[in-house]
């Protein structure tokens, strides 16, 4: 995973050095090239140094009632600007309910899952967030219209830099790790979380705490 954007790094600047001053336009454009592949980078290392910090080192985090309601409804805000240019509705329904967590950890995990629907959405459609009460466990549900994942790869979406294709990667963006930050987080908070989905045809992630 580090060595893709480091290859395409290397190229473009070979590129640029043999083509210094004979045209300024494919310069430019490399160099752009170039931008996108260190940002791709820096995503991927914050995000492998975010799920070893969740993994590994989080004996100590502070635990407070948080309402999970509110929370996912400033996430969905904050994904606002990203839904609009994507031509993608967000709607959050649902009650308050509180649950006892670490407050930065269950917003990271609900903007990773409500994120992936944004991204992998099509155009006009839609995500549904719900926080209801099932069973004395509060279930937060993220529903999308997007282009949903296939039988064959539904089982393997929780694992560390997992991406159903190349191609499909590389339109969309993401590194492969936020589902996995996500399923680590519910986890460390005692819950579950599951996702069910069909190619074409979106995708519905639940997530249950106590």
């Amino acid at each position: 995973e580090l060595k893709t954007p480091l290859t395409g790094i290397l190229s473009r600047a070979d590129e640029i050095q043999r083509e210094a001053g004979k045209d300024p336009e494919s310069s430019s454009r490399l160099a752009c090239e170039i931008k996108t592949e260190v940002k791709r980078l820096t995503e991927l290392v914050d995000d492998m140094m975010r799920l070893s910090q969740i993994t590994y080192g989080n004996e100590g985090e502070e635990k407070v009632k948080v309402n999970l309601y509110t929370l996912a409804r400033g996430v969905c805000l904050s994904l606002g600007e990203q839904a609009k240019k994507k031509d993608v509705e967000i709607n959050v329904t649902g009650k308050n309910l509180i649950v006892e967590g670490n407050l930065g950890m269950l917003h990271e995990m609900i903007q990773n899952i409500c994120d992936n629907a944004v991204r992998y959405n099509v155009p006009k459609g839609k995500v549904s967030v719900s926080v209801e009460e099932s069973d004395g466990k509060a279930v937060l549900t993220v529903s999308d219209t997007g282009i949903g994942i296939s039988a064959e790869n539904l089982p393997h979406v929780f694992e560390r830099f997992f991406r159903v294709e190349k191609a499909r990667s590389k339109q969309f963006g993401g590194v492969g790790l936020g589902l996995s930050i996500a399923k680590n987080i519910v986890e460390y908070h005692g819950g579950t979380i599951s996702i069910e989905s069909e190619e074409g045809r979106g995708s519905t992630v639940r997530v249950c705490l106590s």
